[in-house]
């Protein structure tokens, strides 16, 4: 009864956290009274870009455009790679209605090898809350 109490609850009260923490985050996107029609709305000029066949070691740098096509400011809070070899930057400052940007991202092939697929998700005041955009390449070894 014992290693119950020992390795069970701690077990489960850590599933219940993870839980809650992703219950609430849906709720914040659910709850928020952001839709098409919101005050900013992020329009991608591109959701995917395929930089092709790279060799190991390169680095594939990459513009993500994006419009405000909403009524007010838009603000990027947040911008995360599926991984660590992918970097992105964006411009912090808040995007008027009808102006463009870009999310600058560089992705690092050293030690990879084969097809790649990395993820960005974009974080924002607008609608959608959440954006995914992809870079995809096939990384090649050098040949001696």
């Amino acid at each position: 009864m014992n290693w119950i109490k020992l390795y069970i609850i701690p077990f489960l009260i850590l599933i219940n956290t993870a839980c809650t923490s992703h219950n609430d985050k849906q709720k914040v996107i659910e709850n928020s009274n952001v839709t098409q029609n919101s005050c900013a709305f992020i329009y991608m000029k591109e959701d995917l870009y395929d930089a092709g066949k790279i060799i190991q070691g390169a680095k594939v740098n990459h513009s993500f455009l994006f419009e405000n096509k909403g009524k007010c400011d838009l603000v990027i809070i947040n911008v995360q790679a599926s991984c660590g070899c992918t970097i992105a930057k964006w411009d912090k400052k808040p995007i008027p209605s009808g102006k463009s940007s870009s999310i600058d991202v560089t992705f690092n092939s050293e030690r990879k090898f084969g097809p790649q697929k990395k993820i960005i998700t974009i974080v924002s005041n607008g609608y959608p809350v959440e954006k995914r955009v992809e870079l995809d390449c096939e990384v090649i070894k050098p040949i001696n």
